[in-house]
């Protein structure tokens, strides 16, 4: 029973150090002409199962066009991973996670992720971009910071807003030329 609990105890030190890691070792992007809504369809297809055993439905809302970026997509991949995983662990009772894709302003495209858990306290706002910042008993904190910084290191930009029933992500990236 001892050599299970530690054997449990070892493989969450391990995640927990390759997590660090990842946070602090972040390869710089490799760069190459990608379309978001494969990357965002993708995405939905590896947390439809998950979101499933959550009673939580995944609507794609993507747009009609190619939306052409250049990024690493296996890194942009990841950080709409985080962000999806976040809104799962904010639905535990279940609802509706929307992954949308569209233009943007300055021939710019982006992807919001809206859940249904209920928003971000403003009391936290400011800070949960912040590295190991976490509200969450078991967490590390580092999801959203690490996909905040893949996207600034792609020239773009991750906000986001409350709306009516959780939270909105929004990643934006600038248009292939």
């Amino acid at each position: 029973e001892f050599a299970a609990i530690a054997k449990r105890e070892i493989d969450r030190l391990d995640r927990l150090v390759e997590e660090f890691l990842r946070f602090a070792r972040s390869p710089k992007p490799v760069v190459e002409r990608v379309d978001l809504n494969e990357i965002v369809a993708s995405v939905a297809a590896l947390v439809e199962r998950q979101a499933g055993m959550q009673g939580v439905r995944v609507e794609r809302r993507l747009a009609a066009r190619k939306l052409e970026t250049m990024a690493d997509g296996a890194q942009i991949r990841q950080a709409l991973m985080n962000l999806c995983l976040n809104a799962l662990q904010a639905m535990a009772r279940g609802g509706t996670l929307t992954l949308r894709t569209n233009t943007s302003d300055r021939n710019g495209v982006s992807v919001e992720v809206e859940d249904e858990g209920g928003g971000i306290d403003p009391k936290i706002a400011a800070r949960i971009f912040d590295p190991f910042f976490t509200t969450k008993e078991r967490g590390l904190g580092l999801g959203l910071s690490i996909a905040y910084k893949v996207a600034i290191e792609h020239g773009g930009t991750l906000t986001f807003r409350n709306g009516e029933k959780g939270a909105i992500f929004r990643l934006a990236l600038p248009g292939a030329n």
